[in-house]
């Protein structure tokens, strides 16, 4: 498992994130530790994503080299707070996709970066399709087209190899006892007329 703290993102933008940032990491953590003790082998990396290597950084390619998980099948999940566009032009990326079986992935910025998720979708489209979409209720929502689109989805995408079949699926989104607003505090974005 990969993570890297990104505090100075989170400091600027104000006391409310950093202090909401401080207490998953802090969960996150103890969550991590108690794992083991449960029977669970998770090894905990302190490092992030990126196109190449940098600091406590690395590309994907490299974590697969590293780890000795070339050809095993992967399941990535991506929540890089508005990085995961750059991961996602870069080649190498891509290519490193071939073993991956699943990845649950979070866009953030969507107001400004719509344009770059709809090309992102175009070009993995052929080796993986949406499985789930789940809008953040923390992102709010904005006008595009004459339909409110959240500002921050959470996708699952599934390796096509994994697909007997593909066909639309009309189930109302958020899907019950299985979708949950990220603030408990607000209500779950519906994204059903997004597809009307």
């Amino acid at each position: 498992m990969f993570d890297l703290s990104n505090i100075p993102l989170n400091i600027r933008k104000g006391p409310y994130w950093i202090m909401k940032y401080l207490a998953k990491v802090v969960y996150f953590r103890l969550y991590l530790s108690a794992l083991p003790l449960l029977g669970y082998k998770i090894d905990f990396h302190n490092e992030g994503l990126a196109p190449e290597s940098r600091n406590k950084y690395d590309s994907f390619a490299n974590h697969l080299s590293r780890f000795d998980d070339l050809g095993k099948k992967v399941m990535l999940k991506i929540d890089i707070e508005g990085g995961e566009y750059e991961i996602f032009k870069h080649e190498g990326f891509l290519k490193a996709l071939n073993n991956v079986v699943q990845i649950a992935i979070e866009f953030h910025d969507l107001p400004t970066r719509f344009r770059s998720l709809e090309k992102l979708m175009e070009a993995l489209q052929e080796n993986f399709s949406v499985v789930h979409i789940h809008a953040n209720n923390y992102g709010g929502v904005f006008e595009l087209n004459g339909k409110q689109v959240p500002g921050t989805i959470e996708l699952t995408l599934l390796n096509n190899s994994m697909l007997a079949s593909k066909e639309i699926d009309k189930t109302s989104i958020p899907i019950k006892d299985l979708d949950y607003p990220n603030d408990v505090n607000l209500p779950d974005i519906e994204l059903s007329p997004l597809f009307d």
